[in-house]
């Protein structure tokens, strides 16, 4: 009799846990400060699946940039040179795996991320010279995210989240920190 309470209890708790699950979907855009001290505007989906009050995970699909400035020397004889400032901008993908926890102060997600390099084109430099070969040895790069942010109801079902992030990549090459404002629908 006692077990077949306690299978009692268990099942009926079950839809409760259930209860504190939701799927959230939204958009967030962000301004990143790069390596080189550009405040760049990027730009994701995101996906969150909240498992219990306090916990759950967060991925998405982001957009941003980074440029590169780069100067070239010419020498010109007899003594002569030539100074040519460039930017080539390199573009990636962003895809952040995280564990978000919930609060009513504060949410903070952590993480790491994997970052796929789409292109890389030149945006600035002197009208007499053009980037024709460039390469970058971080075609994908591996870092760790960490998120703290704040979640405003705005209606019913939807969510407003202003964030401050910090993103070092492994590689060294790139450091992202910035700010993000997101949205979020809760589809439950």
């Amino acid at each position: 009799m006692k077990h077949i309470f306690t299978l009692f209890v268990l099942l009926s708790t079950v839809p409760l846990l259930h209860a504190q699950t939701e799927t959230r979907i939204g958009a967030n855009f962000t301004a990143d400060l790069t390596f080189s001290n550009d405040l760049k505007p990027g730009f994701g989906l995101a996906l969150e699946r909240k498992l219990t009050k306090h916990s759950g995970l967060e991925t998405g699909i982001y957009y941003r940039n980074n440029p590169v400035h780069f100067t070239t020397y010419v020498q010109v004889p007899p003594g002569g040179l030539f100074v040519f400032n460039s930017t080539v901008t390199e573009r990636f993908l962003s895809m952040p795996v995280l564990y978000k926890f919930y609060s009513r102060i504060v949410n903070i997600s952590a993480g790491p991320t994997f970052d796929f390099l789409l292109d890389a084109v030149q945006t600035k430099g002197a009208p007499d010279v053009v980037v024709t070969n460039y390469e970058t040895s971080n075609s994908f790069d591996m870092g760790m995210m960490l998120k703290v942010g704040k979640q405003i109801k705005l209606a019913n079902r939807w969510l407003l989240e202003p964030e401050l992030r910090l993103n070092p990549l492994f590689s060294g090459a790139r450091v992202y920190g910035g700010f993000s404002l997101g949205t979020r629908y809760v589809l439950r």
